[in-house]
């Protein structure tokens, strides 16, 4: 390593050689290449999903009458991987044998209500070449592509409680070809989330600066005529928000009735919300770890915390990395049989607690939008012109807890881009 003053250590093994060189990030919290003791996840392509499903007698039954529904002689293992599964669309296996997606049979059901079933699709292989042709084609336009939904890729993801389907997302193909044309083709990257929302958050001054600027990027929109929302993130709190709502009618009467006599008015609305409010699912999700590591299946029997608490630190003067992993061995089955037990109660938990923090996330991004005459999942009006301002200054945390403003950030930014595209 140049300019580092260490070198590779031939004598020593890559691990050996790893740790060392890890030292060397000043991050106390990864002095050492050691996983959890919880399950990761892990990949799977479908050819791999065939190897799995075959040493499962009912599975193995189930994936050989799927097949011979149109290989009716192939009964074997290698004929199932190289004669079948190559002359499908990707995603066909998964869609029969893993989840329901994309069903033939709607059952009736609207089709709002169909969630990720009715999103998700499979694409013949014949078909995706054809696609693929058209993207690849140097005078494809992408203003006239209107593919929407997602189209399984053939491969999941699973930590033996989650799975994880891997889709291409067809307008995502059109975000990045939009990038491509000139910047006379493109629509303002202020107010279009056309092509994409992860690379275009400009700072405004440098944006908007006189009333012509406006007018531009607004055309037929008076400056007094649009909604501010500005937000401010932080470690107290997740978000902080002021709107300026620039004219109102006034305010509605107890049967939802505006006033005959338009009143031109401002309406200016701050907002907070504590960090400690969101965490609540978390904080529960904490206290009920911590009182499962305390309790003992019999009286001779140690606790998850008691293992947890003997084992030599990682950090610190005293750090012992070799005593550690040595240490660990001994207790390996009881820790794995906590966190990856076969009632995956450690995950079930922790998965709760997950997607209650999303529906906190959601409602303040519901109430956010509100504010400015929005909601999420419903794209914005023509007529509401809004502009929403993160403010990306930069801060210090000095709180145990890690800060949740950089994961409201994205998690809003994605989830407006759908109310203010255009």
């Amino acid at each position: 390593m140049n300019g580092c003053g260490l070198e590779i250590d031939d004598g020593k093994s890559a691990f050996e050689n790893f740790i060392v060189f890890n030292r060397m990030n000043r991050n106390s919290r990864k002095i050492v290449p050691l996983s959890t003791p919880m399950n990761h996840f892990v990949t799977f392509s479908e050819r791999e999903l065939v190897s799995l499903f075959w040493k499962r007698d009912s599975l193995k039954k189930w994936m050989l009458e799927l097949v011979q529904k149109t290989i009716l002689s192939c009964e074997s293992y290698g004929g199932i991987q190289d004669s079948w599964l190559s002359g499908q669309a990707p995603g066909t296996l998964i869609q029969h044998l893993l989840a329901d997606v994309n069903p033939d049979n709607r059952d009736g059901r609207p089709r709002r209500k169909q969630g990720y079933r009715d999103a998700i699709t499979t694409m013949s292989l014949d078909d995706a070449k054809s696609h693929l042709a058209i993207l690849r084609n140097p005078n494809f336009d992408p203003r006239n592509y209107h593919r929407k939904g997602y189209v399984l890729t053939g491969s999941i993801s699973t930590d033996g409680f989650r799975l994880n389907l891997y889709a291409l997302k067809m307008k995502e193909l059109l975000a990045v070809r939009y990038r491509r044309l000139p910047e006379a083709v493109l629509p303002p990257r202020l107010t279009s989330t056309v092509g994409g929302t992860n690379s275009y958050l400009h700072e405004i001054r440098n944006v908007v600066k006189t009333k012509e600027d406006v007018s531009q990027l607004w055309p037929g929109c008076p400056p007094e005529k649009i909604k501010i929302l500005c937000l401010d993130l932080g470690q107290a709190f997740v978000v902080a928000g002021y709107v300026l709502l620039p004219e109102s009618n006034g305010p509605a009467d107890k049967k939802g009735k505006k006033p005959q006599i338009a009143v031109a008015q401002v309406v200016h609305h701050n907002f907070s919300m504590s960090q400690k409010a969101v965490y609540q699912p978390m904080f529960k999700f904490r206290r009920w770890a911590e009182q499962r590591k305390r309790s003992v299946p019999d009286d001779s029997t140690p606790s998850i915390q008691e293992l947890e608490s003997t084992l030599p630190p990682l950090r610190g003067p005293d750090a012992n990395f070799a005593g550690y992993v040595q240490q660990l061995k001994m207790v390996e089955g009881r820790l794995s049989d906590f966190y990856n037990g076969a009632n995956h109660l450690y995950k079930s938990h922790a998965w709760d607690a997950e997607r209650a923090m999303h529906e906190e996330f959601l409602a303040i991004a519901d109430r956010l939008l509100k504010s400015v005459g929005g909601s999420h999942g419903v794209k914005r009006d023509p007529n509401n012109m809004v502009v929403i301002v993160f403010g990306l200054g930069e801060f210090g945390s000095h709180s145990r807890l890690s800060s949740l403003h950089s994961k409201f950030q994205v998690f809003f930014r994605d989830l407006v881009s759908a109310f203010c595209r255009q």
